[in-house]
């Protein structure tokens, strides 16, 4: 089975998101020579051999990650109490980053530099990478940007997830239309 997310022994957590890679994540690998893990099972390596958050990108960089999820790819938070990092497939070539907010959604983060400003189906988004039709999930990333520091009891994330289950996803002609990602009414601590 995949491990989509968990903590280890160490304190180290991972998770894994899919991204819409359209030609973006080079799934024949990131390191020729390196120990192949399939991209599917990043998480799970993770958990099984890191140390540290730190330890687990340096175990990434030195391995061979092939392969997303069908038609996407996928990207990873990896984080411990002292440092949270996104993981992406660029270009056959691994990209990290330091993740100051400790979340992210379904666009990739390392994919351009920060643009103060930019457009994107006719919405105006501030001090994030450069927003294509890859974007999904960008407007859940900026409510959370937004709104996560009321998130520090658990009724508070309950909450702050029932605000973030949809997004707006944006195709080359920024066409906008709702992905659901949670479909029952009223999530909470429970559910």
């Amino acid at each position: 089975t995949i491990t989509n997310d968990g903590i280890n022994e160490n304190g180290v957590l991972a998770s894994v998101h899919v991204v819409l890679s359209d030609g973006i994540d080079d799934q024949s690998g990131t390191n020729a020579g390196g120990e192949v893990i399939d991209g599917r099972y990043v998480v799970r390596y993770v958990l099984d051999h890191a140390k540290s958050a730190e330890h687990a990108v340096s175990l990434l960089e030195k391995a061979n990650i092939v392969g997303g999820f069908g038609q996407y790819g996928l990207h990873w938070m990896i984080a411990d109490e002292k440092d949270t990092y996104v993981v992406e497939v660029i270009g056959g070539k691994l990209a990290v980053s330091k993740n100051e907010y400790n979340y992210m959604t379904n666009f990739y983060l390392n994919y351009s530099p920060v643009q103060e400003t930019q457009t994107v189906g006719g919405t105006t988004f501030e001090n994030l990478p450069l927003l294509n039709e890859r974007a999904i999930g960008v407007e859940r990333w900026a409510y959370l940007r937004e709104h996560y520091a009321e998130s520090n009891t658990a009724d508070g994330m309950a909450k702050l997830m029932e605000s973030v289950k949809a997004t707006t996803v944006y195709t080359q002609e920024e066409n906008a239309l709702w992905l659901t990602e949670h479909s029952s009414d009223g999530l909470t601590i429970h559910s």
